[in-house]
């Protein structure tokens, strides 16, 4: 479903975002 889709780039977003920092 989308709500999954959304959680799964949140979460992607959220690993990378605390990768590059």
């Amino acid at each position: 479903p989308i709500t999954t889709m959304l959680i799964i780039s949140g979460v992607l977003t959220a690993v990378g975002w605390l990768l590059r920092k």
